[in-house]
């Protein structure tokens, strides 16, 4: 069982760790150099619709 989970580890989590890591470390970048959002990311709507801003209390 503990084979297992080592072997899990070892091909599973950590290279996910290390692609996350990698992901938010040049969002970091991003921020502290100012550069403009990616193409993916600027296409995300920047303010909720209307039925979600009629329930968020501090958005009225």
């Amino acid at each position: 069982m503990l084979t297992l989970a080592w072997i899990i580890h070892r091909l599973v989590e950590r290279p996910l760790s290390r692609v996350l890591r990698g992901s938010l470390r040049r969002g970091l970048q991003d921020i502290r150099s100012d550069t403009p959002a990616r193409p993916a990311l600027s296409r995300l709507p920047a303010q909720p619709s209307a039925p979600e801003a009629e329930r968020i209390p501090s958005l009225r």
